[in-house]
């Protein structure tokens, strides 16, 4: 039996984050001064770039504790995690743009922690549909500055042991 030790879920997060700032072309944020290129982890920026359009599209990504994963055979301490990826933009074009990118950026993807496992392919979790593009509550009143729009993704993806997870 192999005994696997648990890559963590923040070192997934951090994984995928920069999966997603490396992969997504062009990068969310039109900024050559944007480090994160676009793609937040855990907190949405106060000030993104914006034009008179309003604000140019952005992901941010928030992880859940993850579920420890018993069920592989000869494999103890499997871990999947969850994550959902908040596509966001001044219009609703704005949000589907970065909706568009995530997504192909994702499709099929595995995340590989540094020195450690890759993960299973990325999937939405089972029956798992995103809602409407909808506007930020805290920003709804029309004529606020610099509204935006929204739309969470789910991607769900297993770390097991060695290369290539489930």
């Amino acid at each position: 039996m192999v005994v696997y030790t648990l890559v963590s879920v923040r070192e997934a997060t951090d994984a995928l984050v920069a999966m997603l700032r490396d992969v997504i072309d062009p990068p969310l944020s039109p900024d050559p001064t944007d480090a994160t290129d676009g793609v937040h982890a855990g907190q949405a920026p106060g000030n993104p770039p914006a034009d008179r359009l309003g604000v140019h599209p952005y992901a941010v990504v928030y992880a859940d504790p993850g579920a420890s994963e018993p069920r592989f055979t000869g494999v103890e301490g499997a871990l999947t995690v969850t994550w959902q990826v908040t596509c966001v933009g001044g219009t609703q074009n704005r949000c589907l743009s970065a909706v568009d990118r995530v997504r192909a950026a994702l499709h099929l993807a595995r995340v590989q922690v540094p020195g450690g496992p890759s993960s299973g392919t990325l999937a939405p979790p089972t029956g798992y549909t995103p809602g409407p593009v909808r506007r930020d509550p805290e920003r709804t009143p029309q004529g606020a500055e610099q509204p935006r729009f929204f739309v969470p993704l789910q991607y769900r993806a297993t770390f097991t042991t060695g290369a290539g997870g489930s």
